[in-house]
């Protein structure tokens, strides 16, 4: 297996693991997809807060289940993946509880 190649996902968990995000790489230049492991009814300040960064905007947001939702942000720069690995953890700590 090649060491060298990305994982497809990222995956992020809060702090105490009762929410689980699997960011996907993104597949085309200005899309990315988040998976979330549980429902957005009842936290959209999280997908408010997402929305709010000056790098990403939420095109779409929606659940499926209590256990499955999806949020497809459109990508204003380059580095953005980067930063919402290092942003999400402390948004997911302010608005997921």
């Amino acid at each position: 297996m090649n060491q060298s190649r990305l994982a497809p996902v990222t995956v992020i968990t809060s702090p105490d693991a009762t929410f689980r995000l699997w960011l996907q790489r993104r597949a085309d230049k200005d899309v990315m997809a988040i998976t979330c492991g549980f429902s957005l009814t009842g936290r959209m300040s999280f997908v408010d807060a997402l929305d709010k960064l000056d790098y990403v905007s939420v095109e779409s947001a929606r659940t499926i289940d209590e256990d499955l939702s999806f949020i497809k942000l459109h990508i204003t720069v380059d580095s953005a993946a980067f930063r919402l690995i290092e942003d999400i953890p402390e948004i997911m700590e302010h608005h997921l509880k």
